[in-house]
Order: C-alpha cells, then structure tokens, then sequence
C-alpha cells in the first residue's frame, strides 16, 4: 500500500506540475476536497480557487512544506494512488501578475454591473471575475 500520490496538474499551455505528494486539498465545484493516499476513486469538477499539496521530495516548498496554487475550472480525477488535474489555469504564486490580475477584475466587475451581458458572455466573464480573484487571492495568502 503507497503512502504517497502522483499528481499530475494539466493546463492548455502544458503540464503546470507532476510529481509524489502526500496530500491534495482541491477547490471542488461542491466544496473543498482533500485527498490522501487510497482515496476512493473520483471524478469530481473543479471551481477555481486555491489547489494545495504537500510533496514529499525535495523542490517547489520541499518536504512537508504547503505549496499552493490558483486553479481555474476543470476536473480531478482520483484513484487511490493518482490524482489528475484538468483545469483551464494553473498559477503558483511566484508567477502570478497582480497588475494583469486587478486589471482583469476591475473589466469584469465593470461589465457585469452593466448588466448588459448574457449567455456565453455572461459565463466568460463570470469565469474571468473568478480566476482573477484566485489569483489576488493566492498573493495575498501566501507570498511567495
């Protein structure tokens, strides 16, 4: 029986993180998630929001050093000893662009209060309201 898992982290640009870990905490679409090793298999969609993990080699936070990161929508799928993550944004909080951040907030605040929006429109923006504010979120938890 492992006492790790494999996490594997998959954005349109490519991979964002591959590697063992001894836990995840994911942002579901229900509420939060946290997996250990021999979960019970999972397919659950993802809300954006903050993603955790605990590795256990040393890198990116080291052993038993937190590593977070935003996440956008997409899906997680668990078995007992993998957890794939398929999301349109990954971002460690090194990489994030506060300025690129806030602008987008403010564009998608401003469009919705104009109530103007409907259908994908409305989805797209919504979308962009909340990967932002996981993004300023993240900063503003944990600098890096």
């Amino acid at each position: 029986m492992s006492d790790t898992l494999h996490l594997e982290i998959v954005t349109p640009d490519g991979r964002a993180f591959a590697g063992d870990v001894a836990s995840v905490t994911l942002p579901g679409a229900e509420g939060d998630l946290g997996i250990l090793p021999q979960h019970a298999p999972l397919l659950a969609a993802l809300r954006p929001g903050e993603l955790s993990y605990l590795p256990v080699e040393p890198g990116v936070g080291g052993p038993g050093r937190e590593v977070f990161l935003a996440v956008g929508t997409g899906f997680a799928e668990v078995t007992g000893t993998t957890v794939s993550i398929l999301t349109d944004m990954a971002v460690f909080p090194k990489d994030v662009n506060a300025e690129a951040a806030e602008a987008e907030l403010k564009r998608a605040e401003e469009a919705l209060r104009s109530r103007t929006l409907v259908g994908e429109e409305l989805e797209a923006t919504e979308a962009s309201l909340a990967r932002s504010t996981a993004q300023l979120h993240l900063i503003h938890t944990h600098k890096a």
